[in-house]
């Protein structure tokens, strides 16, 4: 029987997680996620509380279930996780020394708090600041990476350490890979790069055929692409790494907005979504190492059932 605990606290009936892509508005693929009974995630970085309204409002039109608001914090206002508190179910916080400040600006509207962390010493004291529950990243995550070690050597420490539920993140593919986590004692997983290759995701198409292609030896940990957030290590497929660094161009494309056309610089963070126009190979293709459970683009419903084994 799958854990139930996370289930409770943010009132989905799978304990899966979608990640939080950051620098994409998309909310097809967090409805889609949250249509199926878990939990889909929006991206509240760099946004004020009306743009977190907005991005609110469009979830609504496709979706009734649970919905969180996912927050880098060095990139976030605090009046945009309050926004997120008073109308999502979950407010996360990432990439931050836990603070029972921020803390409380999500819970003050109603909603859980989450502190993803990349140590066990971070779980403790996003316990000990009030977070509801926590997410454990081990260094296979793909984007951004706050870990030292890998997910099976923290996990089941984590959970020994906390009273509240532990989410396991980072390399998470299989079916095998779910069991290992749920045997370990997570009380739900949380999943990035195998949930970028849904039909319902807002990745360039380029980028996803590339993630079809790629084993998890294919991935690499670098601080490359730090155009925007300097020093900070991240997963990306090592295809990505070469073509940047054999691209002499200051400019690697342009996202379309509603307002114009955005460049991107070389080594910028951004990563390809349908927006985006030029040398996708050439940007932060973010991959995990579970992209050895990629065989194909499928909908987001099934992907969720073949991880939880329905």
């Amino acid at each position: 029987m799958l854990p139930t605990t996370f289930c409770d606290l943010v009132g989905c009936d799978r304990p899966l997680q979608l990640s939080g892509f950051g620098g994409s508005d998309d909310v097809g693929l967090p409805a889609a996620v949250s249509n199926c009974g878990a939990l889909g995630m929006l991206p509240g970085s760099g946004q004020g509380s009306d743009g977190v309204d907005t991005m609110l409002d469009r979830f609504s039109r496709l979706s009734d279930g649970p919905v969180g608001v996912n927050f880098i914090v060095p990139f976030s206002l605090p009046e945009a996780m309050e926004a997120a508190g008073a109308r999502a179910r979950v407010v996360e916080l990432f990439w931050a020394e836990p603070t029972e400040d921020l803390v409380q600006r999500g819970q003050s509207g109603g909603a859980v708090v989450g502190w993803q962390v990349g140590t066990v010493a971070d779980a403790r004291a996003a316990q000990e600041m009030g977070c509801d529950y926590v997410v454990i990243q081990g260094v296979e995550a793909g984007g951004h990476v706050a870990a030292v070690k890998p997910l099976a050597d923290v996990i089941s420490e984590t959970v020994n350490a906390l009273d509240v539920p532990v989410l396991a993140a980072g390399g998470i593919g299989t079916r095998a890979d779910a069991e290992a986590a749920f045997d370990a004692g997570a009380a739900g997983i949380r999943v990035g790069t195998r949930l970028l290759a849904a039909e319902e995701s807002h990745a360039h198409p380029e980028f996803v055929d590339r993630l079809i292609d790629a084993s998890a030896d294919d991935t690499e940990m670098t601080i490359v692409f730090g155009e925007g957030w300097p020093d900070a290590p991240h997963r990306v497929l090592r295809s990505s790494i070469e073509a940047v660094e054999s691209n002499d161009a200051d400019e690697v494309g342009h996202v379309s907005t509603p307002t114009g056309e955005v460049p991107v610089p070389r080594f910028s963070i951004t990563w390809p979504t349908t927006d985006f126009s030029g040398d996708v190979g050439a940007t932060a293709l973010y991959a995990g190492t579970s992209v050895d459970g990629i065989s194909g683009r499928q909908p987001a419903a099934e992907i969720v059932a073949e991880l939880l084994g329905d």
